[in-house]
């Protein structure tokens, strides 16, 4: 049988495909007319931007991981992926580096030292531990959703997903860090 994400080769009644790993199951795929569909209503730059995306996607993977996931921080390579099925991980805003390896913050671009994951998330401030900051309760859902959490007491400003801490955005040439 043909896996129904790659459409490579998979054994009769595979649970899993093994090359892309989606499952074989009932649930039903995105077709293809309903993609176009969505595509004739995008912006037509977003548009090209995607249709090359999907050109040198191998899989229906790569191609959501190309949307969600940002190039390496830390060799630029645009061969990454969100790390929320990976095990020991599970978490869509962590990046990996298909190339060199690198995992980072999908949201900030922060390069996680020796692959070592933040102890994250804190309602801590990072930079003086203050509790006192705009870190919301519900952390799914944020309000008006940012990716970065302002600090009261020093006035510092970190990365909604890892902690890390932002420039300072009054400083000259400092810029916020931009949403995926």
């Amino acid at each position: 049988m043909k896996c129904r994400n790659c459409l490579k080769e998979i054994p009769d009644g595979a649970k899993s495909c093994q090359y892309c790993e989606a499952k074989q199951d009932d649930t039903p795929l995105t077709s293809r007319r309903e993609m176009e569909e969505m595509l004739d209503v995008t912006d037509p730059g977003l548009k090209t931007h995607l249709q090359i995306l999907a050109a040198s996607s191998e899989t229906a993977e790569d191609f959501a991981n190309a949307i969600m996931c940002p190039s390496c921080p830390a060799c630029g390579s645009g061969r990454t992926e969100t790390c929320g099925k990976v095990r020991g991980i599970e978490n869509d805003e962590v990046g990996r580096c298909k190339e060199c390896c690198a995992l980072f913050c999908a949201v900030c671009g922060q390069v996680f030292a020796d692959g070592k994951l933040p102890d994250w998330p804190s309602s801590e401030c990072p930079a003086c531990g203050s509790t006192d900051t705009d870190f919301p309760e519900d952390r799914d859902e944020p309000d008006g959703f940012t990716e970065s959490i302002e600090c009261f007491a020093c006035g510092s400003r970190y990365c909604f997903a890892c902690g890390a801490v932002m420039p300072d955005n009054d400083e000259e040439g400092a810029e916020e860090v931009p949403a995926n």
